[in-house]
């Protein structure tokens, strides 16, 4: 009896559980014409994405996305609706200047959050207090001045990177 390789292939596809499209040339990714519903761990990175990939929102499995070594410029928290399971998000060493809030409540499965060695300067719009699983951010590299952000961050016991940015702690003195 022949095998069937077509359909053979989709099983696999919708049984697939980690893909890494590292260092493809990359500049724009639409992800929502894929099929693949058991997709646990994302990994796009040195690639040249100009932006969130468009329709991540469909992996309901997702609990990894790495998007480091891109060149993305804004980080808007809606782009991952519908994202409830995604514990890791890695956008780190992009371009990022811009932080939008959008409806940052679901992510509330967030465990680690890198944003490290982007453009931001400052930190008003990272809703903190909308993360509640949040256990490690690193905000390192980034070029961010002391804000009250980060108090509400500090003495919880979690992880908290900031170095290689230029504080200036004497404003904050009393």
């Amino acid at each position: 009896m022949p095998v069937n390789f077509t359909s053979s292939k989709a099983v696999f596809l919708r049984r697939l559980k980690t893909l890494h499209m590292v260092n493809c040339g990359l500049t724009n990714l639409d992800v929502s014409s894929w099929n693949f519903p058991s997709l646990e761990s994302l990994i796009v990175s040195h690639n040249q994405l100009i932006a969130i990939p468009v329709g991540l929102g469909k992996f309901r499995s997702l609990t990894n996305l790495n998007i480091d070594y891109n060149e993305i410029e804004c980080f808007d928290f809606s782009q991952f609706k519908g994202l409830d399971n995604l514990e890791h998000l890695s956008v780190g060493h992009n371009k990022v200047q811009e932080l939008i809030a959008g409806d940052s409540t679901l992510l509330a499965s967030l465990i680690s959050l890198k944003l490290n060695f982007n453009r931001l300067e400052d930190l008003e719009a990272l809703p903190l207090q909308d993360l509640p699983a949040l256990e490690s951010l690193d905000l390192s590299g980034n070029n961010l001045p002391w804000c009250q952000t980060y108090d509400l961050f500090l003495g919880t016991g979690k992880r908290f990177a900031l170095y290689a940015n230029p504080f200036n702690c004497s404003d904050e003195i009393e």
